[in-house]
């Protein structure tokens, strides 16, 4: 019986016209939200015939934003997580679309051969620099190894940026709000500018260019609000540590109000993004994005100590084998984060398992909001999902830190 080759271990293609115009209206039905007013700045006819689109990372919705504003003048081939593929009806229609595998926050040579396959082959290219979605609002960092990329591309970059996109579908929430999305497109760089600029002055440029902070954003614009019923429902999936009484994992949410079930702490999250503290209590933040860093900075310091470890009972999981579901679970144990590297033992298939990661070589685990995280090593993928899923934020948030310090690359 012949073997089926996954999607994502298929050679990239250019989008298929029909593939690529059935998507463009399934993401205007499902989730292009008639309720979000959307404005592009932008004059199509000046882009060049062929480049490189940068786009910042503040939703989950970005690409899809980017792909039906810039049809059909042009058509993109977006880098895409590579577990996308892992259920193959979503995968075959995804390299249908143009869509090339990418393993997050790793070095990944397949999907660099892919990507110069389609640039000879005449496609556009789309990166969403950031990597991953922003936790708070703000621009959490471009990768410096993407402008090796860009050179070695040698296609002019288009630049598009987004405001008001994270405060539309925050990672942590669980649904659309009605608001408003600005954004600009416009080249950075043509080619020939690109080839004599170094690598550091393609990464200054490129950071600059793709800096946002929605909380600064919104502050200029009065005129703009965000309405959901859910308001700040999810919080507690990014928000942690309780400010009043220092209890961690005991915030929950309702609607628009987010409270600590330990001490009774309470906060209202209005059509701003602002908190407005209820029944009386003190005001520690004023937004999510400086809570967020406040717990960030707290980590910073405890990684400072030479045997810190964050440590849980996990079960692993690792891609399905036949593609008809995402994951399978492939056994249970210990997940550990330290200086060390990230260590699972545990069992695997029924055997003993012990798998080691090393510092240097996690850039930073990929957050599944609420549920666990996952890494990639090459194209090799495995997920843990810790017994209080709300403790992947502080792995997530540990590991980043733990990467920097050690050098990794993403």
């Amino acid at each position: 019986m012949k073997q089926r080759i996954p999607p994502d271990r298929q050679p990239a293609q250019l989008p298929k016209k029909s593939a690529l115009f059935f998507f463009r209206n399934a993401i205007r039905f499902f989730y292009i939200n008639p309720r979000v007013k959307r404005r592009l700045d932008c004059d199509k006819k000046k882009l060049p015939e062929q480049f490189v689109l940068l786009c910042n990372h503040p939703s989950g919705l970005d690409n899809l934003y980017a792909v039906d504003w810039l049809l059909p003048e042009h058509k993109l081939n977006f880098i895409s997580n590579r577990y996308y593929y892992f259920k193959y009806s979503l995968g075959k229609m995804l390299r249908k679309v143009g869509c090339i595998p990418k393993s997050l926050f790793t070095g990944d040579i397949e999907s660099v051969k892919n990507c110069m396959r389609i640039a000879k082959a005449g496609g556009n290219i789309g990166i969403m620099a950031d990597v991953r979605l922003s936790m708070y609002g703000q621009t959490e960092e471009v990768p410096d190894t993407t402008a090796k990329f860009l050179k070695k591309l040698g296609l002019p970059v288009v630049v598009m940026h987004f405001d008001g996109s994270y405060m539309t579908k925050p990672k942590w929430a669980k649904d659309i709000r009605k608001g408003m999305i600005l954004a600009q497109c416009y080249e950075l760089f043509d080619k020939e500018t690109l080839a004599a600029a170094s690598a550091d002055e393609v990464t200054l440029k490129v950071r600059e260019a793709l800096y946002y902070d929605d909380f600064e954003w919104i502050k200029k614009h009065p005129e703009i609000s965000f309405r959901s019923k859910k308001m700040a429902e999810g919080l507690e999936n990014i928000l942690y540590k309780c400010p009043h009484c220092g209890s961690e994992f005991t915030l929950k949410s309702k609607k628009d109000k987010f409270f600590c079930t330990a001490c009774g702490y309470k906060l209202r999250l209005n059509s701003r993004y602002a908190f407005e503290p209820q029944d009386g209590a003190p005001l520690y933040f004023e937004n999510l994005r400086d809570w967020f860093k406040a717990q960030k900075a707290e980590i910073a310091e405890q990684i400072k100590a030479s045997d810190f470890c964050l440590s849980s009972p996990v079960i692993l999981k690792k891609r399905s084998m036949d593609g008809k579901t995402f994951l399978r679970e492939e056994g249970r144990g210990v997940c550990s984060l330290s200086h060390d590297g990230l260590v699972y033992e545990g069992t695997a298939d029924g055997r003993s398992e012990r798998l080691t990661f090393e510092s240097s070589s996690v850039y930073a685990l990929s957050y599944m909001t609420g549920k666990g995280f996952q890494h990639f090593s090459g194209t090799d993928y495995f997920c843990f999902m810790p017994d209080n899923p709300l403790l992947s934020i502080k792995f997530y948030i540990a590991s980043e830190l733990l990467g920097k310090m050690h050098g990794a690359k993403g």
